[in-house]
């Protein structure tokens, strides 16, 4: 009896907590927005750099001698702040000087939340991100840093750095070199032409990599997948493959240096028409 006594009580508690749970998510949500739009002036041949901590980040190549940048800020609140309050204190710094463009995102400082309870009876929620959309002379380096986003890169001739930590990172049609890792999120890139005596890097974690590479591709390779298995367009040739899972050697003269980890996804190597 007492038994049965102390799981009502028990029950009666969950529900009360389950209902102040529900309560204070349908707490009204406000929304603030901006976009911030600028044009610089920019020689073929230079150099880009973005940081950013949550959105995503899209870089298209263009036949103009300059830099557009477009950054959509967007804050959402349902605790006593103000989102307007945030979104001003959310800034988007960009920097030029000697065929460099800088740009770099600062989130406010001590916002990021509090306690469980905190959160819980004050309803101190909100979420903050920037959205870029990038167009760039075509020849150009780039070197991306971001948390939360998928960063796409197109028709870029240069060499392309590319760090997430939540997000899959898509390059297309590229003339050059690319290093690119995330942690959650597949990594695909196309590559039209290469430069020679390079190193080309790709890590995941959970994700795959997908590579298309030019017919007359070659390297030594060094290919390895926990969780996965290496399909590969072209021969591997001097062979050290212990599994379908790892494998070390040399596509054609192995002119340039490919290395590709994953431990959740496949590798593939595909050979471009």
């Amino acid at each position: 009896m007492n038994r049965q006594k102390h799981e009502l009580y028990f029950s009666a508690l969950m529900g009360m907590f389950c209902l102040i749970l529900f309560c204070s998510s349908v707490t009204m949500a406000a929304t603030a927005e901006e976009t911030i739009k600028k044009n610089i002036a920019f020689e073929p041949g230079g150099y880009l750099s973005l940081s950013n901590m949550n959105g995503t980040v899209d870089i298209y190549a263009w036949d103009k001698n300059e830099i557009e940048i477009i950054a959509h800020k967007k804050v959402t609140t349902s605790g006593p702040e103000e989102p307007e309050e945030l979104l001003k204190a959310l800034e988007v710094d960009i920097q030029e000087e000697n065929g460099k463009v800088i740009i770099e995102t600062h989130y406010p400082r001590g916002r990021s939340g509090g306690s469980f309870f905190n959160w819980l009876f004050k309803g101190n929620k909100h979420s903050m991100s920037v959205e870029y959309e990038i167009k760039v002379p075509r020849q150009i380096d780039l070197n991306i840093q971001t948390t939360n986003g998928d960063v796409n890169a197109e028709e870029i001739e240069g060499r392309v750095r590319i760090e997430s930590t939540n997000g899959k990172i898509v390059v297309r049609s590229l003339d050059g070199v690319a290093r690119c890792k995330t942690t959650n999120g597949s990594i695909k890139v196309d590559f039209n032409t290469l430069l020679n005596d390079e190193v080309l890097s790709f890590k995941t974690t959970n994700g795959s990599i997908k590579l298309y590479l030019p017919s007359d591709f070659s390297a030594e390779v060094d290919l390895k997948t926990t969780n996965g298995r290496i399909n590969s367009d072209f021969p591997l040739e001097g062979q050290s493959r212990s599994s379908k899972r790892k494998f070390r050697g040399l596509i054609k003269e192995g002119v340039n240096t490919l290395k590709c980890t994953t431990t959740n996804g496949n590798i593939d190597l595909i050979r471009n028409n």
